[in-house]
């Protein structure tokens, strides 16, 4: 049996990515940046077909053979989390370039639409990441304050990422990289 790459199987294009994280920073300053640990959760999804090794030959004499494409439809779902140290500078107050990495533990499944039971498992990976935050408050001041009055949010920013994981010790690869767009909120 000959096993098809993720790729074959799940195709290069756009996964949806959820995740949270949470920040804690024991040194905060204005002017030099912010040291922190952080705790980042996702969830990936991905949705394929199977491929077969070789298309199926047609036992029927002369007839064409079948697609290498089968009918098992396939969902493999992702969810790494990470600890991380990480420091964001702070230009103008307006943009704060940052930079990250730590380990990461990736539990993953697969199911399958047919009667064979998907794949399981567990990894591991290093993961870095380089970013800025994107400071929103300018946007409106109406806005900026019952979001600190009604939930305590100080800053809004429009956060930009890009993430690579280095599998380490593990059964199953995950050397993967991708960009991330997202809301960040300060307290």
């Amino acid at each position: 049996m000959q096993a098809r790459s993720f790729g074959d199987v799940y195709g290069n294009s756009f996964a949806p990515n959820v995740g949270l994280f949470y920040e804690y920073q024991p040194f905060h300053s204005e002017w030099f940046g912010n040291f922190g640990i952080l705790l980042n959760a996702e969830v990936a999804f991905f949705n394929g077909n199977g491929l077969f090794a070789e298309a199926p030959p047609n036992p029927i004499p002369g007839g064409q053979p079948f697609p290498e494409q089968s009918h098992t439809k396939f969902q493999f779902f992702a969810m790494p989390i990470t600890v991380a140290l990480d420091y964001r500078f702070n230009l103008l107050r307006v943009v704060r370039p940052y930079v990250s990495i730590g380990p990461t533990a990736i539990g993953y499944f697969e199911l399958r639409n047919d009667d064979v039971a998907g794949h399981h498992g567990d990894a591991k990976a290093i993961t870095m990441t380089g970013g800025a935050s994107i400071l929103l408050d300018w946007i409106s001041d109406d806005l900026r304050w019952d979001a600190y009055s009604q939930n305590g949010i100080k800053h809004s920013y429009l956060n930009v990422q890009y993430t690579q994981y280095a599998s380490i010790a593990s059964d199953v690869s995950f050397n993967v990289s991708g960009i991330g767009v997202g809301l960040m909120f300060e307290y």
